[in-house]
């Protein structure tokens, strides 16, 4: 989960004295905290679609009808105060 550099989308490197943002206070806290690593989204949400799929799997299969369903009359206002106010 972890890549072991600061390269930025540039190609740059945040751990570069050189580097523009270098010393903002924001990248030091960052470097002090967590070290010259950075953690890729890619990777941290590839590692939850298993787990999440599999909570799915184990769900009702009548969950995402009684969510359309509760949802039902939210939407129904939404659709009248539409129609009120723009003639939909």
């Amino acid at each position: 989960m972890w890549i072991n550099n600061l390269e930025t989308a540039s190609g740059k490197r945040l751990d570069d004295p050189k580097h523009p943002d270098h010393k903002k206070p924001y990248v030091q806290d960052y470097i002090r905290e967590f070290g010259v690593r950075k953690r890729e989204a890619n990777a941290l949400v590839w590692s939850t679609r298993k787990p999440v799929a599999d909570w799915c799997a184990r769900r009702s299969g009548a969950a995402p009808t009684d969510y359309e369903e509760r949802l039902e009359p939210e939407r129904e206002q939404l659709r009248q105060v539409l129609r009120r106010r723009f003639g939909l």
